[in-house]
């Protein structure tokens, strides 16, 4: 690691709003209408406080929601900060990096998801879980699972969980695969992730009856018991 850290340098700009292009591999859920209403709202009471940073050719690295908000709010203009000392990386290192760097909105799971699809980069635990994914049930699940936004990290995690659960090996890509599905399909998520919770505690379910069940592709059929303390 070098002793001294490389700054970036900027100036503030003010530019007409279609000078300055979104990335082709921004994940359009990030600005969906729906969710920029809020900001709007606050934009429009106190004005745009954080800039728009963008590449030396006015695409956006950091600043979708704002930039499309504006948008949505008639404005002609924005401000951007315009790199005047800079590194020469690529969007995908310069998306993730600020990401890391504390950006307000930090990109999703299901987001990740959806940039690797659209041909961009992700941080490497995303990545690995969108491979295996791709590897054990194919790359069009991969699509369902962006359609119903959900994580590729947290499903491996709480497959994997699942098969520990079952004491099944790893390797087992049929019983992996049986698992995805079990939980994306079923939109099982969150029980998946109870069960695996309880096991160190009061046990939801037997193994062998949620083996069956994903074998299966059944729902489970349980009662949980509360003891309350004396």
């Amino acid at each position: 690691m070098s002793d001294s850290v490389f700054f970036w340098e900027y100036e503030t700009r003010i530019v007409p709003i279609d000078t300055v292009k979104p990335s082709p591999l921004n994940p359009p859920s990030r600005t969906e209408k729906k969710r920029l209403k809020r900001l709007a709202d606050r934009i429009d009471e106190c004005g745009l406080l954080q800039p728009v940073l963008v590449t030396r050719d006015y695409v956006v690295i950091d600043g979708h929601r704002r930039l499309e908000a504006l948008r949505q709010m008639g404005c002609k203009t924005v401000s951007v900060l315009y790199p005047t000392k800079h590194r020469a990386l690529s969007e995908g290192k310069l998306f993730q990096a600020i990401n890391e760097q504390g950006v307000r909105n930090p990109v999703t799971g299901n987001e990740w998801l959806e940039r690797c699809l659209r041909g961009g980069e992700a941080p490497d635990n995303y990545a690995n879980a969108i491979a295996l994914i791709k590897d054990v049930c194919g790359h069009s699940y991969l699509e369902t699972m962006a359609a119903k936004r959900l994580s590729p990290l947290s499903t491996v995690e709480t497959t994997k969980g699942l098969m520990r659960y079952c004491g099944v090996d790893y390797n087992d890509r049929d019983f992996m695969c049986r698992t995805i599905h079990w939980l994306v399909d079923g939109r099982r998520q969150n029980i998946g992730r109870r069960i695996i919770d309880s096991k160190n505690t009061m046990p939801l379910v037997k193994a062998s009856v949620l083996f069956r069940a994903i074998m299966e592709g059944v729902d489970l059929e349980f009662t949980v018991t509360l003891q309350l303390a004396a």
